[in-house]
């Protein structure tokens, strides 16, 4: 990667690369050995290049030639740099004329730059799977994207997985695959490449390095066990201490559900008590022993905004039934929104510990519930399963979303007691 950015720099002084990394230490090493290849006389000697003097940035080396090459971690100060040159190209239609495609790609004068993000995700964040994870997936697709100069500026994520949340994770996701690939593919203009330390038929990428029995070692170790297949066979395998795993989840698209079957229409909300909550409100339909969650508000939004839309959906899908967990400030919750609806609404105050709760009704979530797989990425719904499938059996900073499904399949269970466990 390193002489990928520098050989780049040598062929066009004008471009503009930006490289970003989970850990400063790691930014500050390879800076400076970025700048050695850069700096140095023989570099000099095969492409000419520059390096602008009196320069008091350690993160960015500028170029006489007017590009730049600038350097930082995932959380530090990204913004008011860029990728690429800021210019207009035609694009190549695939029905051009090979006369057309030539004339296209002359004004092309070099390839102007691009991003590199290497192992964004620390592995002891991902360890349990943590808010840190999604706080990088977040920062990627809202900021590090927003970086690029023009549409075609490349975007390259090397990373040694980090678990089944982290970045390469949450490309795949951008580009509709659902299952972790196992070899190289390439859609919609995207590569993902896939390198695992041996592959199927039994060719070992870096033999050198990890010979078959060093690999053997490390597959079976009690040390290096637990993390082979996500490390070093680039598979990451759903954490055991997972509540709902994806895996164990079923799942539908609005296409599929007949909703002319509906039996009955119900929901189930988690207030929000403090500023760091979301307000939780799944709710869907019932047919014979399945429940299909077709709908999701999950928002930290304030109650003067939050109460109109509870009450407009209640209204719009017709529920027959909305719980409200009416501890704290639920009860206040519940007397707004029955301002606003005529729907039937039952507060429910829970006593015990909510976590216990939560694992008490799981069973009957993964065996009867079912979830859209036709969500859009960054959608609260989709924010919402991003919760729901990364709570622990043990230590949680969100409950939102899986205590408001624990509620819903309390509300099932009861008043459906023959068809529910």
């Amino acid at each position: 990667m390193k002489m990928a950015i520098c050989r780049g720099i040598g062929m066009r002084h004008s471009s503009n690369w930006l490289y970003i990394t989970a850990s400063d230490t790691l930014r500050k090493k390879t800076t400076v050995e970025m700048r050695r290849i850069l700096t140095h006389p023989y570099f000099k000697i095969m492409y000419g290049l520059e390096i602008e003097k009196d320069q008091n940035s350690r993160e960015t080396i500028g170029f006489v030639g007017g590009g730049s090459l600038t350097t930082c971690s995932i959380f530090g100060q990204i913004t008011g740099f860029g990728a690429g040159e800021m210019t207009d190209r035609e694009v190549i239609n695939h029905t051009a004329t090979e006369e057309e495609k030539k004339r296209v790609v002359s004004l092309i004068k070099g390839f102007e730059g691009a991003i590199f993000c290497d192992d964004l995700n620390k592995i002891k964040d991902s360890e349990s799977l943590n808010a840190n994870n999604q706080a990088v997936i977040d920062t990627v697709f809202d900021t590090v994207f927003s970086r690029k100069n023009s549409n075609d500026t490349p975007f390259a994520n090397i990373q040694q997985r980090a678990g089944t949340e982290d970045v390469t994770n949450g490309l795949l996701e951008l580009y509709g695959i659902d299952e972790n690939p196992k070899e190289t593919i390439e859609i919609q203009g995207a590569r993902f490449v896939i390198m695992p330390v041996i592959y199927p038929d039994g060719r070992l990428l870096w033999e050198f390095r990890y010979p078959l029995h060093k690999i053997e070692q490390l597959r079976t170790s009690v040390k290096t066990g637990a993390i082979f297949d996500t490390q070093y066979m680039q598979n990451p395998t759903t954490n055991d201490d997972l509540v709902f795993p994806k895996k164990d989840l079923n799942y539908f698209t609005l296409d599929e559900l007949n909703k002319e079957h509906s039996e009955y229409n119900c929901g189930a909300i988690d207030v929000a008590d403090e500023g760091t909550d979301c307000l939780s409100f799944p709710h869907g339909i019932l047919i014979g022993r399945d429940f299909y969650v077709t709908d999701w508000i999950f928002t930290k939004d304030n109650t003067e905004i939050t109460a109109p839309r509870v009450a407009a959906n209640i209204s719009l899908h017709k529920l027959d039934l909305t719980a409200i967990e009416s501890n704290n400030h639920g009860a206040v919750f519940c007397k707004n929104v029955a301002n606003l609806t005529n729907g039937y609404l039952m507060p429910l105050h829970n006593e015990g510990n909510k976590h216990s709760r939560i694992n008490h009704e799981a069973i009957n979530v993964r065996l009867n519930f079912f979830f859209r797989s036709d969500i859009e990425i960054g959608s609260e719904y989709y924010l919402a399963m991003k919760a729901l499938t990364s709570y622990h059996k043990t230590k949680n900073k969100e409950d939102d979303a899986p205590d408001s499904i624990a509620l819903l399949s309390k509300v099932l269970r009861t008043r459906f007691p023959e068809r529910f466990y």
